[in-house]
């Protein structure tokens, strides 16, 4: 199945917060407790009308460079394929493993029939906790071509809690710019002040009218009408998760997605 992000679609994907895993410092010998948390999770998207979820490692301490842990890679592919077997076929699963590990990303989103990954450090360098995080689009697309996993969509970070663009020298059009160029398939933009997203937004546009944008946080049931209508997708958090639970609302991604529909 084609991922449906694009610019004639609002499309949201929910995200769920996948905790420490096998071969990571934090984990808390839990795995089973995860997969069955995770598949809750993503069926409650799937019921509340989203197009799909990213699933995103939460390990608090990462690699910055392309690479990942192969007991936590295959924890890691064990809850998508889980997800993927317990959700429908139009469900689009995306994939980050924090902090870059794109190639492995990619093979998980492939071998679980996952949509997208989500690309923390495209282009550029980007400074973070755990030191400096180098792109390499050259390497990540040629892998790509190597497993035959052309269809499984590129979204790129831009600009993001996760990713700015190191010395801040350039502007967040010229970022989109090279990552488009690089051949990201669209790019994530996330600022807590709404005006700052709806200008990068249009900034981003006069450059480059032909490449999505989708919000990568920030986004609740107060300005998602008005963020929504500029932007053509989000990735969704907080505002949909249970305060109790900390696991995703069928109700509230119910509410979120009328909000979106009604645009």
């Amino acid at each position: 199945m084609h991922s449906k992000i694009g610019l004639n679609n609002r499309w949201i994907a929910g995200l769920i917060h996948v905790p420490p895993l096998p071969g990571t410092p934090f984990y808390k010998n839990n795995l089973d407790e995860i997969i069955i948390s995770c598949v809750k999770s993503a069926k409650a998207l799937q019921q509340g009308g989203a197009n799909g979820c990213l699933v995103q490692t939460v390990d608090k301490i990462y690699s910055v460079k392309d690479t990942t842990d192969p007991l936590r890679l295959i924890a890691l592919n064990k809850i998508t394929q889980a997800i993927r077997n317990e959700t429908d076929s139009s469900f689009e699963i995306g994939v980050q493993i924090m902090r870059n590990a794109n190639k492995a990303a990619l093979a998980t989103a492939l071998s679980c029939e996952g949509q997208f990954v989500r690309v923390e450090t495209f282009v550029g360098n980007s400074l973070s906790p755990q030191g400096m995080v180098h792109s390499n689009p050259l390497s990540l697309l040629e892998y790509r071509a190597k497993i035959q996993a052309g269809e499984i969509k590129l979204v790129a970070d831009i600009k993001t809690r996760h990713y700015e663009w190191y010395q801040g020298n350039k502007s967040v059009a010229e970022v989109a710019n090279y990552a488009k160029n690089c051949g990201a398939d669209a790019v994530a933009i996330e600022d807590k002040s709404e005006k700052k997203v709806i200008s990068m937004i249009n900034e981003i546009r006069e450059r480059n009218e032909q490449l999505p944008v989708i919000l990568a946080g920030y986004t609740n049931f107060e300005n998602a009408k008005e963020l929504l209508s500029h932007a053509n997708g989000a990735y969704v958090g907080s505002c949909i998760e249970d305060k109790k639970t900390g696991l995703v609302s069928a109700e509230l991604v119910r509410r979120y997605m009328d909000i979106v529909n009604s645009i």
